[in-house]
């Protein structure tokens, strides 16, 4: 029973929708950030205003 569960779960276009939001969200915007804040360091910013970037 919890098997079947778990493939109607997999299978429901609505955690489809949300699992790929939450993807994109982790491999495009997360990466974005880390290098802003690495050449934001490389330039020489002080640590306090990388925040503002």
């Amino acid at each position: 029973q919890s098997l079947k569960d778990i493939v109607l779960l997999y299978r429901n276009p609505v955690y489809i929708l949300i699992s790929l939001g939450v993807a994109s969200y982790f491999w495009v915007f997360l990466p974005i950030l880390t290098v802003v804040v690495d050449y934001s360091r490389d330039k020489g910013i002080p640590g306090e205003y990388e925040k503002y970037l």
